[in-house]
Formats: structure tokens, C-alpha cells, sequence
């Protein structure tokens, strides 16, 4: 198989690509961005310090839910500061996780 070229990778196509040697820092699309199509938590301070330490959260800890997700799906876990934090497995639903978090919105 010769002459084969992919034109798309996930939301990334072809035509939006740019060479190596014509990068610049405006063209550099922030982690959490590209990963935006993922369902989503936030956590608050105290989460994110456990998070960036290796531990777990806690639907205490978690201060949006941005989609819906299901139990051992992939999500995005940011930050109040950070930005992203790491993809994570989830042990419970969106769904679950918002009748135990005291969110402000989401």
C-alpha cells in the first residue's frame, strides 16, 4: 500500500495542518481545546491538588460536569487553574456524580 494519505484524524483534517518549519505560537491550539469534543469535570482546588498528586476526586471535589458521560468512559479533569489535569476513567455517571456534587451550575 503506496500513496495513501490521511485526510483526517478525529477533528483534525488535512487542509487545517501546517508545516513544521511555519508554526508559531498562534498556531499552537491548546491542549484542552483539541480534547473539547470529551465529556468533562472540573475540579476545585482541594480536587486538583489531590489529582496532580496521583489520587482520586470525589463528587465533593467536582465543581462542573460539562456533558454527559457514563461509568469507565475516558473524560477530560481540569482545573481551577490549570487547565487540564489529566484523562481519566470515570467509576460513575454524569449523571450520578451531579446529584452528589454541590456544583455552581453546569
Amino acid at each position: 500500500m503506496s500513496g495513501l494519505t490521511r485526510l483526517q484524524q478525529g477533528l483534525f483534517k488535512l487542509e487545517d495542518a501546517t508545516k513544521l518549519n511555519k508554526i508559531t505560537v498562534k498556531k499552537i491550539i491548546p491542549i484542552n481545546e483539541t480534547l473539547n469534543w470529551m465529556s468533562a469535570l472540573e475540579a476545585n482546588k482541594e480536587g486538583a491538588k489531590k489529582i496532580r498528586n496521583g489520587g482520586q476526586i470525589h463528587a465533593p471535589q467536582v465543581v462542573k460536569v460539562l456533558g454527559d458521560f457514563s461509568k469507565d468512559e475516558d473524560i477530560r479533569i481540569s482545573g481551577p487553574f490549570r487547565g487540564l489535569l489529566t484523562i481519566a476513567r470515570s467509576e460513575r455517571s454524569s449523571r450520578f456524580i451531579k446529584t452528589l456534587s454541590p456544583m455552581k451550575g453546569g
